[in-house]
């Protein structure tokens, strides 16, 4: 297989399926805000897809990475939303946590009323989450409680 640099948004995305880079990849993806966007909606969909035209679609890290700087941009990323609701039935329950995070810091920015509503709903749903922390947070999200549980922390 060739070697293939990988540069710029490319090269960030690739990143966040390495746990000790994600943090800083999510940071730096965040801070370019619009031009990353599209890049960021495939990563979370699952079909951004590498240098080698591989898809990420079974790459949960990068998917969680991706939430987590569509989340850090807060309502400035609200064009993704309809994806984001699209993974509230995803299998990965680190997935739908990060995406409680992201519906949340959307919804706190959120001017629009179309936006809230969406927020709003998603959140409602994974209320129903087959995971309890999900639903735990989801609930604490809709009930202006911090969500994360008491003593965890959450990287990025």
């Amino acid at each position: 297989m060739p070697f293939v640099l990988l540069t710029g948004i490319d090269a960030l995305i690739a990143k966040l399926s390495a746990p000790g880079a994600r943090v800083v990849a999510t940071e730096e993806l965040a801070r370019m805000g619009a031009p990353a966007m599209p890049y960021l909606v495939d990563a979370a969909r699952g079909t951004w897809k590498n240098a080698w035209g591989a898809s990420c679609e079974k790459d949960d890290q990068i998917r969680v990475g991706a939430v987590i700087a569509l989340r850090k941009m807060g309502a400035a990323a609200s064009s993704a939303l309809p994806v984001l609701v699209e993974l509230v039935s995803h299998p990965s329950a680190l997935l739908r946590q990060e995406l409680v995070l992201a519906f949340v810091a959307m919804n706190a920015g959120g001017r629009e009323a179309e936006v809230v509503e969406a927020c709003t709903a998603a959140l409602v749903q994974l209320q129903r989450d087959p995971d309890p922390e999900v639903r735990f947070e989801a609930d604490c999200a809709l009930h202006g409680r911090s969500p994360l549980a008491a003593g965890r922390t959450r990287e990025g």
